[in-house]
């Protein structure tokens, strides 16, 4: 569960507007009539984070036949952008001693990276308001970890401390496997969107937190849930 108080995508693609975008036979050049076989390698992907998905609008998505650059028909793709001007609240409607606090998570259906066909995995958080990272400790030989009765505790810098600042945080979660002889892996990751955790302006929370499902990727893999 996520909470807040004062002590608290899968990609998109669109579709072509003119003609598609196709693969040439190869020793061929580039013409309109035959032999031509469908293909969606040269596509655009977009992927916004949880609760942005209205500030990035595509605008346009087409194929240019007439440019020769590889055995593809190159398409281009054109987006409007909504970006929010940063600003500094009034004294009066900052909260002192915002905290974060993401409690009692669990996963699920998480792939093995262990010859074992386990893994020990262990949680990783950043938030966007902070460079400060926080784990929870490492689960052994699970793909379905819990993390009962644990928390972590994320405080929030006071030039981020108000309502409107809070509801556009993100956290940044991974899943890791920790690995004694060699690199830790990333077994997932996702992002969630911290909006919704306080009722007023004045940071009253959410009593008793927020419940949330947050899918997790790897390499553009589904790689498991957390809760």
């Amino acid at each position: 569960a996520a909470s807040a108080g004062a002590t608290a995508g899968d990609e998109e693609g669109g579709r072509l507007v003119e003609g598609s975008s196709t693969t040439l036979e190869p020793l061929r050049a580039y013409e309109q009539t035959k032999r031509r076989i469908p293909s969606w390698c040269d596509r655009v992907l977009w992927c916004s984070w949880p609760g942005c998905t209205a500030q990035l609008q595509q605008l346009c998505y087409a194929s240019v036949p007439q440019i020769v650059s590889s055995d593809h028909t190159p398409v281009h793709s054109t987006f409007a952008l909504t970006l929010a001007c940063p600003r500094l609240e009034s004294r009066s409607q900052l909260i002192p001693g915002l905290r974060l606090f993401l409690s009692d998570l669990r996963a699920e259906h998480l792939t093995s990276h262990d010859a074992n066909g386990l893994a020990d995995p262990y949680v990783e958080v950043r938030p966007s308001f902070s460079q400060q990272k926080r784990m929870l400790p490492v689960r052994s030989k699970t793909l379905s970890p819990t993390w009962e009765g644990e928390s972590l505790q994320l405080p929030v810098p006071a030039s981020r401390a108000w309502a409107a600042s809070l509801e556009a945080a993100h956290l940044f979660i991974r899943l890791i496997d920790r690995d004694r002889y060699s690199r830790d892996d990333t077994m997932g990751s996702g992002v969630l969107s911290c909006a919704g955790l306080l009722l007023s302006p004045s940071g009253e929370p959410v009593a008793g937190g927020v419940l949330f499902e947050l899918p997790l990727t790897c390499c553009g893999v589904k790689a498991g849930t957390l809760y």
